[in-house]
């Protein structure tokens, strides 16, 4: 019934041109779908969805009240990755690290999980490059994110443009935590902003600081030469290194980052 509802027009195809695996292929993205329960069950705990949830979609906006949310599914080691920061920081927030809830599938062995955190203004990639001031105060502020995620025994693991949001025009926030996890344990990571040199083996605060040194490269440093970003090939140490002694805006950033990265 979910497969016609959703994907009745694929279904159609299927049954015109006689292709089983059109069919099997609309029942199987059917049977990932949250259950219209999930879904009144997230709407019975404040959450207005704007249009239908579907596991692997991208960010759905919803609301509670006045307050914008966005939606994300996750899988279910992700949802056990989160659960675990979530245990470890007892209810206290982590400066720069966005705010966040977990919700499950009510069905009893679901594997269905997913996060809402708040709806930001935008995203670093979209600002940049950084004004010396606002550099300042961005390296500063994922700074003590970094510090207070680390003093729980986690690494964010992802650290880029991407997943710095932009608060009022003024403040910086972490968000995207579906990659952390407890320092030793195995995440995903986006290699462009890993150095190529850079063994990666496990979670570790080595690898957030040289993420952040990368992302600082491509937000704060302007044209130089090297290519940074999710489309570049991946600097090595010495390269990064090497292009933030000479071209970050404020000296004191690379003063007070150097400590980490070497």
């Amino acid at each position: 019934m979910r497969a016609s509802q959703r994907y009745g027009s694929q279904l159609v195809v299927a049954k015109n041109d006689d292709d089983p695996e059109i069919a099997k292929d609309a029942y199987l993205r059917a049977a990932a779908l949250p259950s219209f329960t999930t879904q009144a069950r997230l709407e019975g705990l404040g959450l207005k969805l704007t249009v239908p949830l579907e596991t692997g979609s991208a960010l759905t906006v919803c609301y509670r009240r006045m307050r914008a949310f966005v939606l994300k599914p996750l899988d279910a080691k992700e949802a056990a990755r989160i659960g675990r920061l979530q245990a470890a920081m007892e209810g206290r927030p982590v400066p720069g690290v966005t705010e966040f809830e977990l919700f499950e599938s009510p069905h009893a062995g679901s594997d269905k999980h997913f996060m809402t955190m708040p709806k930001y203004d935008s995203t670093l990639e979209l600002v940049q490059p950084l004004e010396p001031e606002d550099a300042m105060r961005f390296w500063l502020q994922l700074r003590g994110a970094l510090q207070g995620l680390h003093a729980l025994g986690f690494a964010h693991n992802d650290v880029k443009p991407a997943n710095i949001c932009v608060v009022a025009g003024v403040d910086f926030v972490l968000v995207d935590l579906a990659s952390c996890a407890r320092f030793g344990e195995r995440s995903a990571s986006t290699p462009a902003y890993v150095p190529r040199d850079l063994e990666m083996r496990a979670a570790a605060p080595a690898v957030d600081w040289w993420m952040l040194a990368m992302t600082l490269a491509e937000a704060c440093c302007g044209e130089s030469g090297m290519q940074v970003g999710s489309g570049a090939r991946s600097a090595s140490k010495e390269e990064l290194r090497d292009h933030l002694m000479g071209r970050l805006v404020r000296k004191a950033i690379w003063d007070e980052l150097s400590p980490f990265i070497i």
